[in-house]
């Protein structure tokens, strides 16, 4: 898995559209969960060490680093009015002298703002074991844009991944929390261990039925 793989389709000069990519990847010969993202989707894993590693959000609102970025490649971060008169934080890229804004730092395609983008993945890895998955999700499953909440939303989309929950209930629960933006996330699960005879594991006991009353 290479940078090359995510930036053939992001180098195009002048594709005015934008998107944001996260990749998850279980190879069937090793026991790892490896990831790539670009952009404000994110992947979440919970390992074999059964801590749940978050990946970079690239979203320069909430990501100092990303945001020192922008501003070295020439964009400006300001404070723009919303339609409910509320001061919202973007970055500023001036193109023909009219300016525009945008809340990522990396991503694909976007052209107008190739200057201040970059088009870098960050790619690694995490262990997998038993009771391991890889939550993948655009930015409205995690919530608002600040790392505090993101790893408040995360945590509690962990516990309702434990208890049992699916992709739909996911999206739900986000939706439930915070329905401003679109969400998308595709969940996977380790498969279940087999013993060591080499048979898998059995299905637990059904629990006892309870005699209806005559």
């Amino acid at each position: 898995m290479t940078a090359s793989l995510f930036m053939r389709s992001s180098i195009a000069a002048g594709v005015p559209a934008g998107a944001t990519r996260a990749v998850g990847y279980v190879p069937d010969d090793e026991p790892r969960g490896y990831r790539a993202v670009l952009g404000d989707s994110m992947v979440v894993i919970r390992g074999k060490d059964g801590k749940v590693h978050l990946s970079q959000q690239h979203n320069p609102i909430s990501n100092e680093a990303e945001r020192q970025a922008m501003i070295a490649r020439g964009a400006a971060f300001r404070q723009l009015l919303n339609s409910a008169g509320q001061r919202v934080p973007y970055m500023i890229v001036t193109v023909g002298g009219e300016d525009f804004a945008i809340r990522i730092s990396r991503g694909l395609g976007a052209g107008r703002f190739a200057s201040a983008l970059s088009r870098e993945p960050e790619i690694d890895s995490v262990e997998l074991g038993e009771g391991s998955f890889i939550v993948m999700g655009s930015d409205g499953l995690f919530g608002p844009p600040s790392r505090e909440a993101i790893e408040a939303r995360v945590a509690y989309l962990a516990g309702l991944v434990e208890e049992g929950a699916d992709a739909q209930a996911l999206v739900d629960a986000a939706l439930a929390q915070d329905g401003s933006d679109n969400v998308t996330t595709i969940l996977w699960r380790a498969p279940r261990q087999p013993i060591a005879d080499g048979t898998p594991s059995a299905e637990p006991p059904m629990p006892p039925a309870v005699p209806k009353d005559e």
